[in-house]
């Protein structure tokens, strides 16, 4: 849904914000409006989700991602909880914030994401989590509340914890040490803590760390259950590693939890998803023993925790890869690059006790993670850990084990460097003599050579001089004649010059005069043709490119003579805002853009000529402004941005200097909703909020400076309802409130003195809609909401009854009534909400019907087909199937993008099968395969076949022989549409073939098809 257009706004650039509720009492199972994905992102509370792991993902190597339907299925409400909004979503699974009724807690609540359609590996894996968490109660592990499933949607109820991933703390950087100990001796009781328990977690890694916001606002040193950690929105600059200063830290505690038991494993020899043979889990942090596939225990997950502590401390993982395979094949064959190497600051103990996290051999390690919480401990308190340093010897004899052919190799090679070396020495004695001889006889004999070529240089030299001295001589007396006869020629050029200046001077003012004519004759044509209502339609279009040649040759001509008279720069900045303009009309905004940014050159030299004359600058800004509309109708975003800020810029300069004149402060606040418009469609919300606090500023000081007149006060109101928009997009709707409040007022005290016209009607519902936005949307309050979307219907229903052929002010009534249409189905209130939808189709049909400009045409088009398909939704999720199927029959064949046609034919056709009308849904499914859909709406017309023919055995109408006619027909119209699906090749793509074999709806005819070619 659209928020409402602000003052100068088109209707195509506003966002969706909002879509149909679903209306619990008339069926168990709501069925989501369209843009229902944005309702859902705006009413969830806005919490940061988490990024996807920057290293490599987690192997699991008995199933793949779970293969999902082409067409998702209906959302289902899940008995006892309210879902909030959605935290996030992997492979396998989607986490949902929401609130358990019965005891009134906020939770996270984990729903398999192919529900009935999952594989029983994913259902088993799925599983094991559920029992692993349930099992462990500890403050360092997110705790499991409850297990279950519902329609085939298995889930667990988290605890929910309010805060970052380690991995989106740390991004990337090195952690101060002692935050990373504290953090890392939480981890380890609760892995030591999970041991007990006869669970190894497998899994272990940054992003299944989080870090829970703790009570209290420090930490003592014997407490590793929460640890002291700097703000998460920190810069991400390197940190300085201080341990000094950070060993006692004042900053608000967080408690390290750790999640995702779904690659756990019983240490009874209890269910283990994994194959034999087979690794699992996430490259970087996987033990040795992991990567070989042998059977596992605790020591790797202490090897896991020295992956993290190393990344903590250095910024990395211990080995990095372009792939997994590369990665697993470091993690055999090498040892991780010294901690202190990466990052020098790391205290040496820190680094002897990653090193031995890290060992390869699983037996010098620590014997468990307690042991790993000891040492840490000691680190911290400053006494000397247990681990030792592995010297020099016994590192090369490890790497001689790893590499026992080059170790060879280079032993070799050693002692034959060193025997050839020896003879060499003895060789070199023998040679040095005879060589310092002959180096001496050499250079003597070099010596006599030089001597000699310096005698002949000597001569030649003077020989050349003779010569050039001759030639100078000759050469002057020349340059004497020539300059006696250049004088005498010099006296008549000048007579000639003085002539030809006095005629130049007489011919530039003849063309200054004509070119001042032609200004004239293409500035009045151009007012009296601009007058006529067509001129920016395309019978114009001839004309306006005329006018354009002609303009052009005046600007070029007149640019060259124009120099630096005020006046006839004003004439070129005129004549280029024309071109300018002329280009916009024409559709060619880049060369609009080129126009504009020419005149603000044109504006600067003017500026210069007249630096205290503020009448350049001004228009220099107005010229900015237009080239930046150009840039942004080009999509060159950057550029219209540019220009927006440095003609807001260039006002605030002029209001510095002439603080007194009202005008310019009137066209400073007037410069601010192009830059907001824009940051607004870029969805920057808080650049915007910051940009709507100025535009409100400046409006307010433009009140109380001048008389309170009604432009003023209309301004203050647009700037206030602005911020409001932005703060309500900043997650601060609280703030938001007291700023339509504001806006309201200011427009109910000018309606009560001046009343309004028709525009300012328009003006005021869209406020009202913004406003029901605010409400409904972001504080959560539909019972508001409806009173304020009431209200702009209201208004905009008058404007557009006042002026029908205005086709904008009919779309904004549209947009409004199916806001009212939303509030009113999550109100429960079927009668409502269709008489809304059904008004917004009547508007919108009139509009259409007006023959608007070619601008509002297709915005016409898409608010229709909007409105039909949210009404073809609510009365499908009503159960109104038939009335559902007539709105989808009308979308599949008048919808203006006829991509989305057999879409909305398959829609159509579902319905009438879910109505149990099997003899319309035939007749539907044989039209909509005559229209040659994608394929993969043909394996769902092959899907729906099957459930026609289950309609058929259920008919009691038929007969015996009728039924199994009719039951042929329907399965052989099925193998027949998924005959021509793979002949396409769908079926080639292994999640098609997944999907067809675990739909039970195609069991009557499985044996009957083959997937492969």
């Amino acid at each position: 849904m659209s928020s409402p257009a602000l003052p100068g706004t088109s209707l195509t650039a506003r966002t969706e914000l909002g879509a149909m509720a679903t209306i619990p009492a008339l069926r168990a199972v709501a069925f989501p409006l369209p843009d229902s994905s944005h309702a859902s992102a705006l009413n969830a509370p806005q919490e940061p989700v988490d990024t996807p792991d920057p290293v490599l993902p987690t192997l699991i190597s008995d199933s793949a991602t779970p293969v999902l339907p082409p067409r998702s299925d209906l959302p289902i409400i899940f008995p006892g909880y309210e879902i909030l909004g959605e935290l996030g979503r992997g492979g396998m699974g989607v986490v949902y914030k929401a609130r358990q009724r019965s005891l009134n807690r906020l939770l996270a609540l984990k729903v398999i994401l192919a529900g009935p359609h999952a594989s029983d590996a994913d259902k088993a894996r799925f599983r094991l989590e559920a029992e692993a968490g349930a099992r462990l109660k500890h403050p360092n592990i997110v705790q499991v509340f409850d297990v279950g499933e519902h329609a085939g949607f298995a889930f667990i109820a988290f605890e929910l914890v309010e805060g970052q991933t380690l991995r989106q703390w740390q991004g990337e950087q090195p952690a101060d040490p002692h935050d990373a100990v504290r953090i890392m001796i939480g981890l380890a009781r609760a892995i030591h803590h999970a041991h007990q328990a006869g669970i190894i977690h497998r899994d272990i890694k940054p992003a299944n760390v989080l870090l829970a916001p703790a009570s209290g606002s420090g930490v003592r040193r014997s407490d590793s259950r929460t640890v002291s950690l700097r703000d998460p929105s920190r810069s991400r600059a390197p940190r300085q590693l201080d341990a000094a200063s950070t060993s006692r830290s004042t900053q608000p505690a967080f408690q390290p939890k750790l999640t995702d038991f779904g690659l756990a494993k019983s240490l009874e020899g209890g269910l283990d998803l994994t194959i034999t043979g087979m690794a699992c889990g996430t490259p970087h942090y996987m033990a040795p023993e992991q990567v070989k596939g042998r059977a596992i225990g605790t020591p790797a997950d202490v090897y896991g925790l020295g992956a993290v502590l190393y990344e903590l401390l250095t910024g990395r993982p211990p080995f990095k890869g372009p792939d997994a395979a590369q990665v697993m094949d470091k993690i055999l064959r090498s040892d991780p690059e010294r901690v202190r190497r990466v990052n020098s600051q790391v205290p040496r103990d820190l680094e002897v006790i990653t090193a031995k996290c890290l060992e390869k051999d699983p037996a010098r390690r620590y014997e468990s993670a307690a042991a790993l919480v000891e040492d840490l401990e000691r680190f911290l308190e400053g006494r000397p850990i247990s681990a030792r340093p592995v010297s020099f010897t016994e590192r090369s004899w490890r790497w001689c084990r790893r590499n026992p052919v080059v170790a060879t190799f280079l032993v070799l090679s050693s002692v034959a460097c060193l025997t050839t070396g020896q003879m060499a020495l003895a060789l070199a004695k023998s040679v040095k003599v005879e060589r310092q001889a002959r180096a001496e006889m050499e250079r003597a004999h070099q010596i006599a050579l030089d001597q000699q070529k310096s005698a002949v240089r000597a001569r030649d030299e003077l020989q050349i001089a003779l010569e050039q001295e001759a030639t100078a001589r000759k050469l002057a007396f020349a340059e004497k004649e020539a300059a006696d006869g250049a004088r005498a020629e010099a006296m008549v050029a000048r007579t000639q010059a003085d002539g030809e200046k006095l005629l130049a001077s007489q011919q530039r003012d003849r063309a200054n005069s004509n070119l001042r004519l032609v200004r004239a004759v293409v500035r009045n044509t151009f007012n009296s043709v601009e007058a006529n209502p067509h001129f920016a339609g395309p019978e114009f279009r001839e004309t306006r490119t005329n006018l354009l040649k002609i303009a052009a040759t005046f600007y070029k001509e007149f640019s060259e003579q124009a120099g630096s008279d005020p006046d006839a720069l004003l004439e070129l900045v005129d004549c280029g805002m024309m071109m300018g303009y002329l280009e916009h009309l024409n559709g060619n905004n880049a060369a609009a853009a080129r126009h504009y940014e020419a005149v603000t050159g044109v504006c600067e030299r003017w500026a210069t000529v007249d630096p205290e004359d503020p009448e350049p600058r001004i228009r220099q800004a107005f010229a900015l402004q237009n080239a930046g509309n150009a840039h942004c109708n080009a999509r060159q975003y950057e550029q219209a941005e540019k220009c927006y800020r440095s003609a807001i810029g260039l006002f605030l300069g002029v209001v510095k200097k002439h603080p007194k004149v009202e005008s310019y402060l009137s066209r400073l606040v007037l410069s601010y909703p192009p830059l907001y418009e824009h940051l607004r469609d870029q969805q920057r919300w808080s650049e915007g909020a910051a940009v709507c606090r100025e535009y409100l500023n400046w409006s307010k000081e433009l009140v109380n400076r001048g008389r309170p007149k009604t432009a003023y006060l209309l301004s203050q109101a647009r700037a206030a309802q602005c911020l409001g928009q932005m703060l309500d997009r900043t997650n601060q709707a609280a703030d938001a409130e007291q700023y339509f409040l504001e806006a309201v007022s200011i427009r109910e005290q000018i309606r009560l003195k001046h009343g309004w016209d028709v525009e300012q009607t328009v003006e005021a519902g869209r406020l009202h809609h913004a406003f029901a936005q605010h409400d409904f949307i972001f504080m959560q309050n539909p019972q508001k909401g409806a009173a304020t979307a009431t209200r702009a219907i209201d208004y905009l229903e008058r404007a557009y009854l006042a002026d029908p052929r205005s086709g904008r002010n009919g779309l904004d009534l549209v947009e409004v009534c199916i806001l009212d249409a939303t509030i009113a189905a999550r109100n429960n209130d079927l009668k409502r909400a269709l008489q809304s939808l059904d008004r917004a189709i009547r508007v919108t049909e009139l509009v259409l019907a007006q023959k608007p400009t070619l601008e509002v045409v297709p915005e016409a088009r898409a608010a229709w087909v909007k409105a039909l398909r949210s009404r073809a939704m609510l009365l499908m999720s009503a159960g109104l199937h038939s009335e559902s199927s007539k709105a989808w029959e009308v979308l599949a064949k008048d919808d203006p993008d006829i991509r989305e046609r057999p879409n909305h034919g398959y829609f159509a056709l579902l319905t009438l099968t879910a109505s149990g009308d099997w003899r319309a849904a035939s007749e539907r499914a044989e039209k909509l395969a005559a229209t040659n859909p994608p394929p993969n709406i043909l394996c769902d017309i092959g899907k729906m076949w099957c459930r026609i023919a289950k309609q058929i055995e259920v008919d009691d109408k038929l007969t015996e022989a009728e039924r199994k006619q009719e039951i042929a027909t329907a399965h052989a119209n099925a193998l027949a549409i998924l005959e021509r699906a793979k002949k396409t090749g769908l079926f080639k793509d292994p999640e098609v073939v997944k999907y067809f074999e675990s739909q039970p709806d195609f069991d009557p005819i499985r044996k009957q098809f083959n997937v492969a070619e």
